[in-house]
């Protein structure tokens, strides 16, 4: 036992002396050869001195007796003697202190203690000269290893001495290091580490060559990793898993013929966790080889393993029982993939459409086609579909024949120059003749660049179809261009060629191009064919609006009478429209009499417009000064026509009239009711005037200011305000009391003084003559100036109007639209209506339709004019 102490103080100082050395890193080569010296000259003489002294009683015998423990793996009671060795006061070997904290903290590693990692970290800490240092950080990576603390493992083994490591300990080193980073997912790092022992001849080479042909498999390295595992074949721990590696390498490298050579030896002996894996391969194998019988054996095994398939191994399966012509169980699978949005998806509804031919099922043949068609992802697959479906469509009449020349059409846009172009065309000049639906026709004739006098004359027919449709859509411009395209080919059909002309007119009517419109219903007129259509007896009263619109009321007269004489009375509305017109004219023309006569013939047809019809007559009456009569004849608008447009209108003049017969008493509920039943209408302010007139007159004083006032609070700007103001000054200045005028018109805020609303008129008269000058390039700042001058002016709502004209005239139109929007935003005044439906055109011509809507909502609940 003394010996072995010996030995051991021995072994211990030159393993002290070599790291000291090292850690040193001592550059005087004699200081080197002088420690060498005295290490040479002291062991013999402790050596010596040891014999003697080894018998008695040793200091370190604890040290000795634990360590002794700590070797024949008695790690519990050797780490209590450690402990109390390390506790105690007499020691004689600094070396042997640091072995026993360096053997303590190992017994704790091997007892599994919590705090063996701070044992190995404190000796670590406290000793880092030792000569066991790079030992104690081995063993801290090794014990990280072990409790699976892989990035603290790497952290200690980092900081190794590889080098001075035996061969079994480096191949250990490179082992956890290599496996710490694979854990970690640091690929490279652990594949560089797994090399260095693919070699070696120890317990680690294989695991080690394992997962480095692992990580070449991760990687896509296909040959490395066959190599690798086709090494381990043999070796007992992974020779049960490597066939699958090798099998499932051949298949990502599609080496059919070897996936087929090798795995079917692998089935007898297979997991069942693997064989439907195994089979799958198979499978597929012996589908690529397109060995289909062979395929579908294996493939069905695969679907009968599996509970769940991905949409490729359904298709696998339905093309290998399409292929071996099983065609309804090939409809199975392909069913559940020819929805997919992939090429996948494309090819199984393409096949799923022709098993349901070969099935005798063109109906579901066809919709299948369609659905391969639609996509792009192959385009032999989109291009034979299409044609298959327009095929299919065709045989089977569809709705009828619309899909059909549709089908075609695409056909032969999208492959001009494939072969089956001409077949394509024989097919679309079948079915388009039987189409109704003229758009998809036309579009297919358009597409047909060798037209035949047959397919000219259907161009004629199906274009002017085309045509009326957009026109029902209110596409008018478009309408008349298609028109047109009939026109082209008119020699054919002279009756479509008139209506042609006649429904060119409509479109150009409707797009206010009256000289246009004219013109093509005269060409309508005397076109051959039209005489016998039964819009001739139309057109003249088409003629009268395009007269009438022009302002041209003798010519507008002419036609109207023109269509009374046609027409006979087939078409009351129409007629009753007619009679209404020749008494507007007859009005216009100050010829009363004969307008009444035609105001009364519209109220004996009982159609449409009845109700202006009465209106218009009564008006006539008042200017005849017939005001009894006129009375009556509006009470008939009151009392038969309670939703009319025109009541507020009756209620208005009724009173008036009243007014005028000097009955006041009589004419105040009318104007009363205007204004309680009818608050948005634009005779308010007038009935409110006439209210104020009449009780002024009544010398009702406080009553006629009240209606003035009210007059000039809800309607700033308007000329019933400046009347009200007028009547308001006329009522104070009779009553004497000038200083409350002066006083409320300076409450108004709008006028500071007399003098500023002197101001104010001149300012807006300057512009306004020059805008009635017709000069809108100054017209415009003018007005301008005067906004901007005037906040409060009193003809701020005119200023705007005119000057938006001006701008409308100059294309400036969001400027024009913010002074029609200013206008909207105020009490009814006389350009409420106008300028709301200004507005709302504009706004939903520039795709405002926010604003457009609530124009137009505001326009149908203001607006007078029927129209």
């Amino acid at each position: 036992m003394e010996n072995k102490v010996l030995l051991i103080s021995l072994k211990c100082c030159k393993r002290y002396l070599i790291t000291r050395i090292r850690m040193l890193k001592i550059k005087n080569i004699l200081r080197i050869i002088a420690l060498v010296l005295i290490l040479t000259w002291i062991v013999p003489f402790q050596y010596s001195h040891g014999q003697k002294t080894l018998s008695l009683t040793h200091p370190d015998k604890d040290f000795l007796q634990a360590k002794e423990m700590y070797e024949r793996e008695k790690y519990s009671a050797a780490m209590e003697s450690f402990e109390t060795y390390l506790s105690g006061r007499e020691k004689t070997s600094e070396l042997w202190i640091e072995e026993a904290a360096y053997l303590h903290a190992l017994c704790a590693v091997e007892l599994f203690q919590n705090d063996a990692q701070y044992l190995l970290f404190s000796f670590i800490k406290n000793h880092r000269e030792s000569h066991l240092y790079n030992e104690a950080l081995f063993e801290l990576g090794k014990l990280a290893y072990r409790d699976k603390q892989y990035g603290n493992s790497l952290r200690w083994l980092k900081q190794v001495e590889y080098l001075d490591l035996s061969e079994e300990e480096r191949a250990e080193y490179y082992f956890k290091v290599g496996y710490s980073h694979f854990r970690r997912k640091e690929y490279e790092e652990a594949r560089v580490a797994f090399y260095e022992i693919l070699q070696s001849k120890n317990r680690y080479a294989g695991p080690a060559n394992y997962y480095y042909s692992h990580i070449h498999y991760e990687q896509k390295n296909y040959e490395t990793a066959l190599k690798g595992f086709l090494s381990l074949s043999d070796d007992k721990t992974f020779s049960a898993i490597i066939p699958y590696y090798v099998t499932q390498i051949y298949y990502l490298q599609k080496k059919w013929d070897e996936v087929i050579e090798y795995a079917p030896g692998l089935l007898e002996s297979v997991t069942e966790k693997r064989y439907a894996e195994m089979v799958r391969i198979l499978g597929e194998a012996f589908f690529n080889r397109e060995m289909y019988p062979e395929a579908v054996k294996y493939l069905e095994q695969y679907h009968e393993k599996v509970n769940f398939t991905q949409p490729e191994d359904k298709y696998m399966m339905g093309f290998a029982y399409y292929m071996i012509g099983r065609y309804e169980k090939a409809m199975n699978y392909f069913k559940t993939v020819s929805h997919s949005k992939n090429e996948l998806g494309q090819s199984a509804a393409y096949h799923l459409a022709d098993c349901f031919v070969k099935l005798g099922d063109k109906y579901q043949g066809r919709l299948s086609f369609a659905a391969a068609s639609r996509v792009d992802y192959n385009q032999d697959i989109k291009e034979d579909a299409l044609f298959n479906y327009a095929v299919l469509t065709y045989e089977l009449s569809i709705t009828p024949f619309n899909e059909a020349v549709q089908g075609f059409s695409r056909y032969i846009s999208l492959y001009p120059a494939s072969d089956r172009t001409d077949e394509a065309y024989n097919y679309l000049v079948l079915a388009f003749m039987n189409t109704r639906n003229y758009r998809a026709a036309l579009a297919a004739l358009e597409k047909i660049r060798r037209k035949t006098p047959e397919i000219e004359r259907s161009y004629q027919r199906v274009a002017f179809f085309r045509g009326l449709e957009l026109f029902n859509d209110l596409s008018f411009p478009e309408a008349s261009n298609k028109f047109d395209a009939s026109l082209q080919y008119g020699q054919y059909d002279p009756s479509l060629k008139a209506l042609c002309y006649y429904w060119k007119g409509e479109s150009q009517y409707r797009l206010k191009d009256y000289d246009q419109a004219i013109r093509h219903y005269q060409n309508f007129l005397m076109t051959d064919g039209s005489v016998d259509l039964k819009e001739y007896a139309v057109c003249p009263y088409n003629m009268g609006y395009a007269e009438f619109k022009k302002e041209n009321y003798r010519e507008a007269l002419t036609w109207f009478k023109r269509f009374e004489t046609q027409n006979r009375g087939r078409n009351k509305r129409i007629l009753g429209d007619a009679f209404n017109r020749i008494g507007d004219m007859y009005f216009i023309d100050a010829r009363y009499q004969q307008a009444i006569g035609y105001y009364d013939r519209a109220i004996a047809t009982g159609s449409t417009d009845v109700d202006y019809a009465l209106f218009q007559k009564g008006i006539s009456m008042g200017v005849l000064n017939n005001y009894q009569e006129k009375i009556d004849i509006l009470g008939l608008i009151l009392d038969g026509h309670k939703n009319s447009n025109y009541i507020p209108d009756a209620l208005y003049e009724s009173g008036r009239s009243h007014f005028i017969m000097q009955q006041p008493g009589k004419a105040i509920p009318y104007y009363q009711k205007v204004l309680d039943d009818h608050p948005k209408s634009s005779y308010v302010s007038k009935a409110l005037i006439q209210l104020g007139l009449i009780y002024y007159n009544l010398d009702q004083t406080e009553q006629s200011l009240a209606h003035y006032k009210r007059v000039v609070n809800e309607f700033p700007g308007s000329p019933e305000a400046n009347n009200a103001l007028l009547g308001i000054k006329n009522v104070y200045v009779e009553n004497n009391q000038v200083n409350e005028y002066f006083a409320y018109v300076q409450s108004l805020g709008r006028d500071v003084n007399i003098s500023m609303n002197e101001q104010d008129s001149l300012s807006y008269l300057a512009a306004e003559n020059i805008y009635l000058e017709g000069n809108c390039m100054e017209a415009v700042p003018a007005f301008e100036a005067y906004i901007s001058g005037f906040e409060s002016g009193a003809y701020l709502v005119n200023a705007h109007f005119y000057k938006a004209e001006c701008q409308l005239k100059e294309d400036k139109i969001m400027e024009a639209l913010a002074s029609l929007n200013y206008i909207n935003s105020k009490a009814r005044n006389l350009f409420t209506e106008p300028a709301l439906l200004t507005a709302s055109r504009i706004n939903f011509d520039y795709g405002n339709y926010q604003a457009a809507l609530e124009n137009f909502l505001m326009l149908e609940d203001i607006a007078e004019l029927k129209s």
